[in-house]
């Protein structure tokens, strides 16, 4: 008799046991409150104009403020000019720095995965390169222990577009990696191509490199 009470006893411990740990589980998650600043302007719906700068049409013009003997003939430069923008740097420079770490050859795209771990860490302009995040793909190419590059403001795993990581990011200075292109993100400001502004910006992001 005592047997079967303390069988009892112990049944109904590991029943209420079992009660919590499903209770813990079942409660939904928080929701995260996110400091998000308006970028798009809501009459012409593109980018606000005060948060857009055209590093293509200021480093190809002749008379462009970035404009170089080098950056008017190349083309096929976008991690260059976001290289320069993100690290703060002059275009030549930005040239040469992508050239020597990314073997990067002049008017052909810059094989981004396949190099990035040669800087990650190191120093240019005072600011050092580090990966803030990527998506699956991209982990398999860089650091496999990087963040997860996903929007915090959903509880299901989303990724980021140019959109939403500048609403999320007013501060910093970042590179955005979509497919095929490259740009960045200076305090708030994207520098990019013209067609960001009315349509780049939907894109998804695949990795944001940080210079920190």
């Amino acid at each position: 008799m005592e047997e079967q009470n303390i069988v009892r006893i112990f049944t109904l411990l590991l029943i209420k046991k079992d009660m919590k740990v499903q209770v813990k589980r079942g409660r939904p998650r928080k929701k995260q409150i996110i400091l998000k600043q308006d970028v798009i302007d809501p009459v012409s719906k593109k980018i606000k104009d005060d948060l857009f700068y055209d590093t293509l049409a200021e480093t190809r013009n002749e008379f462009g403020a970035h404009s170089t003997p080098t950056s008017i003939k190349e083309t096929g430069d976008c991690f260059v000019r976001a290289t320069m923008a993100a690290f703060g740097i002059n275009y030549d420079k930005a040239h040469l720095y992508v050239a020597s770490n990314f073997k990067r050859k002049d008017n052909q795209g810059t094989r981004v995965p396949i190099y990035i771990n040669k800087v990650i860490g190191k120093t240019l302009n005072g600011k050092k390169w580090r990966i803030k995040g990527a998506n699956k793909v991209w982990k398999y190419w860089i650091a496999k222990n990087c963040k997860p590059l996903t929007n915090p403001e959903y509880s299901k795993p989303t990724q980021y577009t140019v959109k939403t990581f500048m609403e999320q990011n007013s501060k910093g200075r970042f590179i955005l990696i979509v497919k095929g292109h490259a740009l960045a993100l200076v305090n708030g400001r994207l520098y990019g191509n013209h067609d960001e502004v009315c349509d780049g910006f939907r894109r998804p992001l695949l990795c944001v490199i940080e210079a920190k």
